[in-house]
């Protein structure tokens, strides 16, 4: 059951979840997934990375369309 719904959140493009699926599968699975999963959590810690420098890029765009405060 895990396995499928491991496969089922990939399908939606949850790959967080689906790792978390295989993670709390017995070692002997996990063993057998261990590349697959080493590289899912590259990709989701890529896409986290991805994220803090977008919001970051935003909000150095948003100052800088700001007027610059009058001393």
């Amino acid at each position: 059951a895990k396995l499928a719904r491991a496969e089922f959140h990939l399908q939606q493009g949850e790959l967080l979840q689906s790792v978390q699926e295989l993670e709390s599968m017995p070692p002997a699975v996990r063993e057998v997934a261990q590349d697959w999963l080493k590289e899912a959590r590259a990709r989701l810690l890529a896409d986290q990375a991805t994220s803090v420098l977008e919001a970051h890029a935003l909000t150095l765009i948003s100052n800088l369309s700001k007027p610059a405060n009058s001393a």
